[in-house]
């Protein structure tokens, strides 16, 4: 019955004021602070540094992007899917989906490498379904749950 109540860390259909990365980006920020409860401002800087250090995409449609936060304890992670693709990158891969994973800013070193490779096997694992998800929250959320496994 709790699980009813329970927060969803995902957004379905979110549909960005221009289709570009750094729209994508800002809406992966807004989404995640809204879904956990913390401020937007310092995590698009963060998710945009995090593109900068290099473009991590899974299954060739899903970006991988992270921060680290003071504002929480344990990594969380946020799942969206888009209304219509970006073109990401210089090859223009069209990403329809989004993982952030937000680490707590005294996380150790290495654990968010382990995390991210985590993260990564569950979504590869679960690629062929990931249409029928696209606009299934609950679905989505029950995918997101098993990413920190």
């Amino acid at each position: 019955m709790f699980a009813l109540f329970t927060k969803k860390s995902v957004a379905i259909d979110v549909k960005l004021d221009q289709a570009n990365e750094l729209s994508a980006l800002h809406a992966i920020a807004d989404t995640a602070a809204d879904k956990l409860g913390i401020n937007a401002q310092g995590l698009k800087a963060s998710f945009i540094a995090s593109e900068v250090q290099g473009t991590h995409l899974i299954a060739d449609r899903i970006l991988l992007t992270h921060t680290t936060t003071p504002d929480v304890r344990t990594p969380k992670t946020v799942l969206l899917s888009f209304k219509d693709p970006i073109l990401w990158g210089a090859t223009g891969i069209a990403v329809d989906f989004a993982l952030a994973i937000v680490m707590p800013a005294q996380a150790p070193e290495g654990a968010y490498a382990t995390l991210a490779a985590s993260a990564e096997a569950h979504l590869v694992a679960a690629a062929d379904t990931l249409d029928a998800l696209r606009s299934n929250a609950s679905a989505l959320n029950q995918l997101n749950r098993t990413l920190l496994d």
